[in-house]
């Protein structure tokens, strides 16, 4: 059980992937979404390597209250951020949850 003072109130918008006839394929927003209380780690910062070169990633762990149907790839928005958050990885464990963040570029 977290502690009800630290909790922040998380909105998540769900996403679907669609392809086209041509066979592209593309994810976006569903109509469903949904609030759960959560808590929110400091940022985590390493250096990744990507194809064009290296770059800085920040990452957010986020612990909810619970066990919410989040999944890959949807949309967090966290309290007085107008930046949208994408769900790059999800643990769970008997008691709790663990959700990373970065960023959606």
């Amino acid at each position: 059980m977290l502690r009800r003072r630290r909790l922040l109130s998380v909105h998540c918008d769900k996403t679907a992937q669609l392809a086209d006839a041509t066979g592209g394929v593309y994810r976006l927003k569903t109509v469903t979404h949904f609030d759960f209380p959560a808590l929110l780690l400091p940022p985590r910062r390493r250096i990744v390597r990507t194809l064009s070169g290296f770059r800085l990633s920040t990452t957010w762990t986020v612990i909810p209250d619970g066990f919410p149907d989040v999944s890959q790839k949807d949309y967090l928005y966290l309290p007085g951020d107008a930046r949208a958050y994408l769900v790059t990885g999800l643990r769970s464990y008997p008691r709790h949850m663990e959700i990373d963040l970065e960023i959606l570029n």
